[in-house]
């Protein structure tokens, strides 16, 4: 399988990819029934996407925090178990994102 990563952001109520590879263009819709306040790892059955492209052991989506609290931003991780180095790293990721947006928004 290969590697598959992307980010999101939010459009029109939707999660649209920004930048990434080997994953789809969008969410179906605005995932609603996920909890955004805080990481999610999800089998595959229970990813948001409709898709040809396959994550058979699930994957991660982890959600990046705005200064205001909403969540405007998605990373998304998918094709294989989620060690936990794998699962920090993605967090520490979505930090530096958040902190990357809280400094741009404060100015």
């Amino acid at each position: 399988f290969l590697p598959s990563c992307g980010i999101y952001v939010r459009k029109n109520g939707r999660f649209e990819l920004l930048d990434g590879q080997n994953v789809p263009p969008e969410f179906c819709e605005a995932p609603t029934e996920l909890d955004f306040s805080k990481p999610q790892y999800l089998s595959s059955d229970r990813l948001p996407f409709e898709t040809e492209i396959s994550f058979p052991e699930g994957g991660a989506i982890i959600p990046v925090l705005s200064p205001d609290g909403s969540v405007d931003v998605l990373l998304f991780a998918g094709r294989g178990s989620m060690c936990t180095k794998a699962r920090s790293r993605l967090e520490m990721m979505a930090d530096v994102l958040e902190t990357c947006i809280s400094r741009f928004m404060n100015r």
